[in-house]
């Protein structure tokens, strides 16, 4: 919550055009009736002629901060509760898996990359729906004991994952199929009752809507066909979220959390190699870790093939690898991990320092500067009044830019 504050309290610029959008389309259910779907303001696109809402568990998740009376106040107060909430499910999922100390591995996730951080100030169904897929990691390799009320809650994350965001419920059986894999190839473990739990969970919140065929278009669209018109290199105004990610963003985003994640793979194989057995290390440990480096890896390549909004997974997925290596170091091995790090010397350990102060300061810094450039919510206040004074209700406003 203080995280929170400290991202929203600084100004009441906002920090994306989409949170206007979202926070209008509660505005809809609150006035209109929690059945109305349709979004009026973008006349000739596949969002009207559907009259579907790709978002709407997040909407309507909303819809209570609509009844204040200033509208840039309650976006501003939707905003800071949703970062929360995002951040919050994010700590539960590394306290699930047991990591050591999650309060600063969160917060490490979090300063990982400038723009995850920034994208957590903003108002997005993304936070939510990424901080349940976690949730979802966690649950698949610690379960509760009860099968019952294990698949419940596999039900329940998947349900309001595909409800509140329904373009990102690929995510969670992304990583199912991924960890029964290696679960199966180290483990030689057959778990397949949740898929049930999943598929109910996921099409429940795909159908629990109005107009849910119509939704099922509209993520076709944002996932298939958006994908094959930039293969095509169709000239159309990308989102900058949709763009690859170069070369040049490669070197100043992903190079220090990189480099963290090759020094603690390193450690961890050195500590293996020092015992001279590979049991050593547990084979829960081990899914854990190749589960998670393989999700790394996939939205590491979606990325800089498909879209760079990818890379919020694969930061997080790269925070998690080294605070369960850092945790499996640690566990009742105090002093020997302090020996292994007393073999490389200072320097070493003051470059790991420096870098971990870098990531978090660039990140910091970056957020600051992005902030003094996001946009006013009453900027088109003098237009918006021109045009209520020389329209008629109904009438149809042409833009190229439906921001």
């Amino acid at each position: 919550i203080t995280l929170s504050l400290f991202l929203h309290i600084q100004s009441w610029r906002v920090a994306d055009l989409d949170n206007l959008y979202h926070f209008r389309h509660a505005w809809i259910y609150q006035t209109q009736g929690l059945l109305n779907s349709y979004f009026p303001w973008v006349q000739y696109s596949v969002i009207k002629d559907a009259g579907a809402d790709l978002w709407y568990g997040f909407h309507l998740l909303l819809t209570p901060f609509t009844y204040i009376s200033s509208p840039v106040l309650g976006l501003k107060i939707a905003s800071v509760a949703v970062t929360a909430v995002g951040v919050m499910l994010l700590f539960f999922s590394l306290r699930r898996l047991g990591v050591r100390w999650p309060h600063f591995w969160t917060i490490f996730f979090l300063l990982s990359s400038s723009s995850l951080f920034y994208r957590f100030s903003a108002l997005r169904p993304q936070l939510i729906s990424f901080g349940l897929s976690f949730l979802f990691f966690s649950f698949f390799f610690k379960p509760l004991a009860s099968r019952a009320k294990n698949f419940v809650v596999f039900f329940l994350i998947s349900f309001f994952t595909a409800w509140v965001h329904g373009a990102l419920f690929w995510v969670n059986f992304i990583i199912f199929g991924v960890g029964f894999l290696v679960e199966r190839l180290v483990k030689k473990k057959f778990r397949w009752q949740e898929v049930f739990a999943l598929v109910g969970g996921t099409l429940a919140g795909f159908f629990l809507r109005p107009h849910p065929l119509q939704g099922l278009r509209l993520i076709y669209i944002q996932i298939v066909q958006n994908s094959l018109e930039e293969f095509r290199n169709t000239p159309l105004f990308w989102g900058t979220e949709l763009l690859r990610f170069d070369l040049r963003s490669f070197f100043y985003q992903f190079l220090p959390i990189m480099f963290l994640l090759a020094i603690a793979l390193f450690f961890l194989f050195k500590h293996i190699s020092q015992k001279f057995d590979r049991k050593f290390v547990g084979k829960d440990f081990k899914v854990q870790v190749w589960t998670v480096f393989i999700m790394g890896a996939l939205f590491f390549w979606l990325a800089f093939a498909s879209a760079r909004r990818s890379a919020d997974y694969f930061f997080g997925f790269a925070a998690v690898i080294v605070a369960l290596i850092f945790t499996e170091l640690f566990k009742n091995r105090w002093e020997d991990f302090r020996k292994m790090i007393a073999s490389f010397g200072r320097p070493m350990f003051f470059l790991i320092l420096a870098v971990m102060v870098y990531m978090a300061g660039f990140s910091i810094y970056r957020y600051e500067y992005l902030l003094s450039k996001t946009y006013d919510p009453g900027r088109a206040k003098e237009a918006a009044e021109w045009l209520y004074q020389n329209s008629q209700e109904g009438d149809i406003v042409f833009h190229t830019r439906w921001d």
